[in-house]
């Protein structure tokens, strides 16, 4: 995201608006097969994430974490090389 101009940009925007869709879905399906806990709260600290995390269902939510960046990068990597060719060409 760093670096990479998003206004006015619909190559970078379609990913933009469809690795959040699809994160919620994912994360949703997790919730209603009861695969991980709905969180208590939000913390964006993720070392005290991490400290809180007890024995129980709650070490699930990392492999989710980890399936959910890789369903992000899946959905913007071939854009970010569209985009990357664009710019090539210009040049």
């Amino acid at each position: 995201m760093f670096g990479l101009p998003m206004v006015y940009n619909p190559v970078l925007g379609i990913p933009y608006l469809l690795a959040p869709l699809a994160l919620v879905c994912t994360t949703y399906a997790a919730l209603s097969f009861h695969l991980v806990r709905a969180p208590i709260y939000y913390c964006l600290d993720v070392a005290a994430v991490l400290e809180r995390l007890s024995y129980h269902a709650r070490w699930r939510a990392i492999p989710l974490l980890l399936v959910n960046v890789l369903i992000a990068g899946a959905i913007y990597l071939p854009f970010v090389r569209m985009y990357e060719q664009m710019e090539l060409a210009k040049s």
